[in-house]
């Protein structure tokens, strides 16, 4: 929503016309970054649509960006401008506004309020709706001299949410970002994160991501699964073909690419990574060998270095550079052999990789392999939550302060283990059995319910089945057409499936089942690219197939 989606037909009787419903889906990131006057469409984005924050987009983005009308119209200036795109974003997501009656004296502190709740951060503590924001709004026209009532007193919130910032993870947090710190003069450190499905790693590493973006680092990030397993340097080829992608206009690097490189070594390359020689425009040779080849431990000791020396040239002081591989346990034999021999060289600083182990689908065997490498590897092992952080975390679903037994709270834990992901799922599941409900303003709970209650959620496939069961029949197609597409898709390309099979186009329910999805946590956006999403699990999608 900016001013220029707002359309007035000037008659008797004005009418109001909004337009360009669904842009922010379909416009790439790179688009964001490379326009002339980014203050024009990124000023009045929400910090949620800038693919920074882990956040469905949803109604409430829109009262973020009617705050910066509202703002704009009052002190003639945009609360956040730039004319650096990734320094505008930035602002968004962490730099508070200053008051309009700063700017403008005849503001009073009623609409500086208003105005304010509206550009909050996060989504819960906006305006949950615009029937909440039109009743303060009329009370303040009737009384324009009470400068003192207590906003959003009949904007309700009868829903659980659950994108709330991380809880009860600080000191793992500070860990990785020491680390971080430490590769501006070291070799390239790597860290091991251990836990349990639904524990949080990919929350954790989510959480450090978003803390630095002011920094601005390159951040690349893979999902190994069940079927890239047995494909060879499948991380390694994503993370280069993402790097590769990003730098096409670097003609410094690519420069230094094509000098330092002698042809034997750009004919390896581009034979393990063929997409390398069309985006270094390197001449095509004629060769042999293929990654299985390539993957020979005999080859190691030729290929290995030329790789490491490819590392070592994007690597650049100003700007360090993150790897974060997902769920390593399903890694291929060649990627991890890379990785392990990366361990122990000395000579390529401003790295840090993030490798994340599941416990659930492993016995601990790969991080047992990197210490025999190197026994100082730094690992975290996400436990599950203590009682007052299950405590915490309740409130911040039912997003509210009011005081609840403590009963509650003991069930909760008791039947969730700690547990975050089975949190959410249980106390969704006392919601849709109406044990606990919202109504005047505060939660109601039945205890007498709540004694009684047990969970059937033993494993996280059991919520995943029970989740994907309440979805409509169209709805579960459209799931189904991305499990075809493979682990990764976008809205374009499931929406060219879905022409192609159904006949018709249908962009607007794509949308909406992709947003159903999210708050269901069946799919996740990519942290690093807009419009790009999998499945929360690794299952999910052989479930639906």
């Amino acid at each position: 929503l900016k001013p220029d989606h707002i359309l007035i037909h000037e008659e008797r009787f004005p009418t109001l016309y909004l337009t360009d419903f669904g842009l922010n889906y379909i416009l790439d990131s790179e688009i964001y970054l490379n326009l002339s006057n980014p203050n024009a469409f990124l000023g009045y984005l929400s910090p949620e649509q800038t693919n920074l924050l882990r956040r469905p987009v949803s109604h409430r983005s829109d009262l973020y960006s009617l705050g910066i009308i509202f703002y704009q119209l009052l002190t003639n200036k945009l609360p956040f401008e730039s004319t650096d795109a990734s320094k505008l974003m930035y602002q968004h997501i962490a730099k508070e506004p200053e008051k309009p009656s700063m700017h403008n004296n005849q503001v009073n502190s009623v609409i500086d309020n208003i105005v304010l709740k509206l550009l909050k951060k996060e989504p819960d503590e906006r305006y949950q709706s615009a029937q909440g924001l039109q009743k303060d709004l009329y009370r303040y026209l009737n009384s324009p001299t009470n400068q003192f009532f207590q906003i959003a007193q009949d904007d309700e919130k009868r829903n659980l949410t659950f994108q709330f910032k991380m809880v009860g993870r600080e000191k793992e947090l500070d860990k990785i970002n020491d680390i971080y710190h430490k590769t501006s003069y070291s070799s390239p450190e790597i860290i091991y994160i251990l836990g349990k499905t639904g524990i949080g790693k990919t929350k954790l590493v989510a959480t450090f991501a978003e803390e630095l973006k002011e920094e601005d680092p390159l951040f690349f990030s893979f999902k190994c699964n069940e079927s890239t397993e047995n494909v060879p340097f499948s991380p390694i080829i994503k993370i280069l073909k993402d790097y590769l992608d990003r730098q096409k206009n670097n003609e410094t690097l690519l420069n230094l690419l094509q000098e330092k490189l002698n042809e034997d070594e750009k004919q390896i390359l581009c034979s393990l990574f063929p997409f390398i020689k069309d985006l270094l425009d390197w001449e095509k040779e004629n060769n042999n060998n293929s990654l299985a080849k390539a993957g020979n431990m005999l080859e190691r000791d030729r290929i290995f270095p030329i790789l490491l020396r490819f590392f070592e040239y994007m690597g650049e002081p100003s700007r360090k550079i993150v790897f974060f591989i997902d769920d390593i346990q399903w890694i291929d034999h060649q990627s991890l052999t890379f990785l392990l021999f990366l361990t122990g060289k000395d000579i390529i600083p401003y790295y840090l990789f993030i490798l994340t182990e599941n416990q659930d689908d492993s016995e601990e065997i790969y991080l047992k392999k990197f210490h025999e490498v190197n026994d100082n590897i730094p690992f975290i092992e996400l436990k599950p939550l203590e009682s007052k952080t299950v405590s915490l975390m309740v409130k911040k679903i039912l997003n509210t302060n009011q005081e609840i037994k403590e009963d509650f709270f003991k069930k909760v834990e008791e039947t969730s283990f700690g547990n975050p992901f089975f949190i959410q799922a249980i106390l969704k599941n006392m919601y849709d059995k109406e044990i606990i409900s919202y109504d005047k303003g505060k939660w109601n709970i039945d205890y007498k319910k709540i004694k009684k209650f047990s969970s059937n959620y033993y494993d996280i496939y059991s919520i995943m089945k029970n989740r994907i069961s309440t979805l409509h029949e169209d709805e579960k197609d459209i799931l189904s057409m991305a499990s075809v597409i493979g682990k990764e898709f976008s809205i374009k390309m499931l929406s060219e499936l879905y022409e192609a099979r159904m006949g018709f186009s249908n962009l607007q329910k794509i949308i909406e089942v992709i947003d159903l999805c999210q708050k269901e946590e069946l799919i996740e956006e990519n942290l690093f690219k807009k419009g790009y999403f999998h499945f929360s699990h690794n299952k999910l999608q052989t479930m639906l197939y």
